[in-house]
């Protein structure tokens, strides 16, 4: 279970590093593409790092099942039985 909010850690990491690059990248290929003609790669630069960000953003959004509270979800619910028998 460490394991997976390790991983996950790591992708939110990624995540915000991803967007700062993409944000740099974009600011610099739009000054570039204004000064000079026009190039692919000043798209698929900033794209692709888009893309690997959104796939890592993707990652961080895996619901991971846990364990956590079972006793306390228990009684709970056999709290919210108790009361819905003691209203009938």
């Amino acid at each position: 279970m460490t394991v997976d909010w390790v991983k996950r850690g790591l992708a939110w990491a990624l995540v915000a590093t991803g967007l700062l690059v993409f944000v740099i990248f974009s600011g610099i290929a739009l000054m570039l593409g204004l000064m000079n003609h026009f190039h692919w790669v000043l798209v698929a630069v900033p794209g692709a790092i888009l893309l690997l960000t959104l796939l890592a953003l993707s990652k961080t959004k895996t619901f991971t099942q846990t364990d956590r509270f079972t006793e306390l979800k228990s009684q709970v619910n056999s709290d919210l039985r108790a009361l819905r028998e003691a209203a009938e």
